[in-house]
């Protein structure tokens, strides 16, 4: 009457009064309403429940046994998201004026709990499953063990269970000095240990009944794997296997957990700082200030489809991606991480001491490098991503080397000098072909006091005879002063009509522009060869 539903009981009952008050029942089941996957939602081969009857008596509580053999249970929510664990009563309910107001008793209620006591508490081969009808996500526990027992309020407590969950077996301990303690909201110490293939966990400290803190250890073998085990995938390519070992002093509340002092390594990353989770907001909220050593990236990149070589032939273009990039998990999570890197390594590319500022709120994610040193200069990045795909970045380089930047970056070590640019560029972050094709912006590039390796121009005009013939050329190179210019982009095609170069003997002008959606080039190099040994500042009185 009090659930609405049926109870069956099809095996034996047997119930006894003195000395324990108790009831043994077998292949009991208690139905699912209509409109559930399972016809019951508990099923039970055998229970027994046994209490001391002189200590109700003296309102006590006191548990002799409480065995479960084979229990399932059931739980679901159906496709309109009402769960099966609310009950209606399958009576009218009568008015409420019509009803006696039981007066709460709350002397008798905590002399009730204060005599509590837990002989044997045994729960064995017992199944749980979850699943959820309107996202089709479904949970299953088997093999379920359970075994506890508390001698009294005053004496610690501890649970011992294991389960099998995703074809994996998962044992955890509990433990609570003083119970009476907990029950009344005050700390007690506790301790926690977590053991699974994939994640080992290890918590001790104080515990109340909203709160707990202590020293914690972590531990995953593999964060993808861990992931798939717990149903919440996610694609992963790298050569790495995303192990994880991390402890710290971890503060928890019902609002979310705090990690101080933390030291954590990701397979060869060493972290240290502090992370706050907040699960009480519409969507969990993460803040973190991290300090690590040198960060490889390079292991976790996917493996490339071709050499990042400088030039790539027009047929590598049909390999441009149409496969929609999901930004939807922008919107799942706030952020505000501040990350301090002794260094960078992307691909061949090497940046020195790095701060990155990372803020993601209502679905735009803002990343900003105030300063990272590369290649003896300098770089900024300024960059702001929206769930909608917007994507766009202001970059600025001050006096790089260039030629270990070229080289490391392009494949491309024939130009040296000092390299500086400014370019801010933006696209629609939908795909890979969609961003290129919408890519846009402008900017300029400048070297300076460089030189064109492999080739000595002012050599040549000195002796045109010795500077073609049978001459090896790879120790020469043209000094220059000046090399640069402004470039525009629209629709994935940047633009130049400026490049100048001005070196001894030289001027070079360029035009033209370099079509990305289609891997093209079409551009104008004009050479003029003039009377002066000058580069900038130099007198062009005559030239060819």
């Amino acid at each position: 009457s009090a659930t609405g539903r049926d109870l069956e009981i099809a095996g034996e009952i047997k119930a006894s009064v003195f000395p324990v008050l108790g009831v043994d029942l077998e292949r009991a089941s208690l139905s699912n309403p209509q409109g559930y996957s399972s016809k019951h939602m508990l099923q039970v081969e055998k229970m027994t429940v046994e209490v001391g009857l002189m200590a109700l008596l003296r309102k006590e509580i006191q548990v002799k046994r409480f065995i479960l053999v084979k229990p399932v249970i059931h739980l679901e929510t159906n496709s309109a998201g009402k769960p099966n664990w609310e009950f209606a009563p399958a009576t009218a309910e009568v008015k409420a004026e019509q009803q006696p107001v039981a007066k709460a008793n709350p002397e008798a209620s905590a002399a009730m709990v204060s005599g509590l006591m837990l002989g044997q508490l045994k729960v064995s081969d017992g199944e749980i499953h979850y699943r959820d009808s309107q996202t089709k996500n479904s949970i299953a526990l088997t093999e379920l063990s359970l075994n506890s027992s508390l001698a009294s309020l005053s004496s610690p407590f501890s649970l011992d269970g294991s389960a099998v969950w995703n074809k994996d077996k998962v044992v955890v301990n509990v433990s609570v000095e003083d119970p009476s303690a907990f029950i009344s909201n005050k700390p007690s110490s506790f301790e926690i240990s977590v053991n699974a293939p994939k994640i080992k966990l290890q918590y001790e400290g104080k515990l109340t009944q909203t709160a707990a803190s202590g020293r914690t250890e972590i531990s995953s073998p593999s964060l993808p794997q861990l992931a798939q085990w717990t149903g919440s995938a996610f694609e992963w390519n790298g050569s790495q296997p995303l192990s994880l070992d991390a402890k710290g002093q971890l503060d928890c509340s019902l609002s979310g957990c705090t990690l101080q002092d933390g030291d954590i390594q990701l397979d060869d990353i060493t972290a240290k700082g502090h992370l706050r989770v907040v699960t009480s907001g519409k969507v969990p909220s993460i803040e973190a200030n991290l300090n690590t050593n040198v960060l490889d990236i390079n292991p976790y990149l996917p493996a490339k489809k071709a050499d990042n070589a400088w030039f790539i032939s027009p047929a590598y273009a049909k390999e441009w991606s149409s496969q929609r990039i999901d930004l939807d998990g922008l919107r799942n999570v706030e952020a505000k991480v501040n990350l301090i890197a002794d260094g960078v390594v992307y691909e061949k590319i090497t940046l020195g001491k790095t701060t990155v500022n990372a803020i993601l709120s209502g679905g735009t994610l803002k990343l900003v490098v105030p300063e990272a040193s590369l290649y003896g200069g300098t770089v900024k990045l300024n960059t702001t991503l929206a769930e909608s795909g917007a994507l766009h970045s202001d970059i600025n380089l001050q006096n790089v080397k260039a030629e270990p930047f070229l080289a490391d970056a392009a494949g491309y070590d024939k130009l040296s000098g000092l390299l500086n640019l400014s370019a801010s560029i933006g696209g629609k972050l939908l795909s890979e072909r969609d961003f290129i094709n919408s890519l846009g912006g402008n900017g300029n590039v400048q070297f300076t006091d460089g030189a064109l390796k492999g080739v000595d121009l002012a050599g040549m005009v000195r002796n045109l005879q010795s500077a073609y013939k049978d001459v090896d050329s790879s120790q020469q190179k043209t000094d220059f002063s000046e090399l640069g210019g402004t470039f525009a982009i629209a629709g994935g095609v940047i633009s130049n009509n400026d490049l100048a170069l001005k070196a001894p003997l030289l001027r070079l002008k360029g035009e033209g522009t370099v079509n990305l959606p289609m891997y093209s080039i079409n551009y104008r190099l004009t050479p003029e060869i003039v009377a002066s040994m000058k580069g900038q500042g130099g007198k062009d009185k005559q030239g060819i």
